[in-house]
């Protein structure tokens, strides 16, 4: 257990650590970095889905600071994702990458067999009658 002094030290020591920010948990002092930021909520929110289901953890900051806006800068006021053990930074920094990278799989458009319909490559499954495409 960290003593009241022990702890004001270290968070006087790290809070010019920026992008950092500490995070208390069980184990004591954990440091956070910041991976992403946009105004857009959605993907915000779709970035934190995938990095949770590759097991990182991850804390959204910001979420409804919106009302300052115009107080404070515009993207300060943007929802942010920090991974909360920055030891998982690259990992998370090249999971967000890679969804935000424009590549769409390569292939061919096919038409379903069924109901005629022609659809990109990515997709699986007919959306207009549901049936599953064959290869």
């Amino acid at each position: 257990m960290l003593s009241f002094d022990r702890l004001r030290m270290t968070i006087n020591c790290n809070l010019f650590l920026a992008p950092r920010a500490p995070v208390w948990g069980i184990q004591g002092c954990l440091f956070m970095k910041k991976v992403y930021a946009s105004q857009d909520k959605l993907m915000v929110g779709h970035i934190r889905n995938l990095l949770e289901n590759e097991g990182l953890n991850c804390i959204t900051k910001n979420e409804h600071l919106t009302a300052a806006s115009g107080e404070i800068p515009l993207n300060e006021c943007w929802p942010e994702i920090w991974v909360a053990n920055d030891s998982c930074y690259e990992k998370a920094k090249k999971i967000v990458n890679e969804a935000l990278s424009s590549k769409t799989p390569a292939g061919p458009k096919w038409k379903c067999p069924k109901c005629g319909e022609r659809h990109e490559s990515q997709f699986t499954e007919c959306w207009s009658c549901g049936s599953i495409r064959t290869v």
